[in-house]
C-alpha cells in the first residue's frame, strides 16, 4: 500500500497522502516479526512523506471508541462481540461484508450513543500515552483519529 501511494504521488502535488493499515496479528506468524515489519513500514512511509493511520491489533477499536473509552486491552473477539450487540449484526463475518462495512460511517453518525469527538479524544489520549513504547508493547492502539481529524479540518 505504501509503495502504491508513493508511486501514485510522484510528480503530483497533494497536501497530504494517507494509507490505512490494520494490523490483524496472524497467529501463524511470529508476533515480533509482524510488529517489526509494521515499524519498518511506518518509518518508510514517514521518509516518503506518506501519512499512515494504523490500528493494532484490531481496527474495530476505532469503532468501539465512539461509544466509550477503552482503557485496557480488548481483544478482537471482545470487540466483535461488543459491536455485534450494538449494531445487531454478527460482526464476524457479516459485519465485515463490504456492504455492511460501507454502512458503518452512517450507522455511527445516526447512533445517538456514538460520539466521533469522543472517539478522537480517547484514541489520541491512548496513543499519546503509549507512543514512546515499541509497537509490540503498546497494546490495542489506533491512530485513525489522526486521519479523521485531518479530514474534518480540511472540510472546514
Amino acid at each position: 500500500m505504501i509503495e502504491k501511494a508513493i508511486a501514485n504521488t510522484r510528480g503530483k502535488n497533494y497536501s497530504a497522502v494517507w494509507v490505512v493499515i490494520d494490523l490483524d496479528l496472524n497467529p501463524a506468524m511470529a508476533e515480533a516479526e509482524q510488529y517489526r515489519q509494521l515499524t519498518e513500514d511506518l518509518a518508510y512511509a514517514e521518509r516518503n512523506k506518506i501519512n499512515v493511520a494504523y490500528s493494532a491489533d484490531a481496527f474495530e477499536l476505532w469503532f468501539r471508541l465512539h461509544y466509550e473509552n477503552v482503557t485496557g486491552f480488548l481483544g478482537r473477539e471482545q470487540l466483535y462481540e461488543d459491536l455485534s450487540q450494538r449494531w445487531t449484526v454478527n460482526y464476524d463475518p457479516d459485519g465485515k461484508a463490504q456492504a455492511f462495512a460501507q454502512s458503518i460511517p452512517q450507522l455511527i453518525s445516526e447512533d445517538d450513543a456514538a460520539n466521533q469527538e469522543n472517539a478522537i479524544a480517547c484514541a489520541k489520549n491512548q496513543h499519546q500515552a503509549v507512543q514512546h513504547l515499541p509497537l509490540s508493547e503498546q497494546g490495542a492502539v489506533t491512530t485513525v483519529y489522526q486521519l479523521v481529524a485531518a479530514l474534518l479540518e480540511s472540510a472546514r
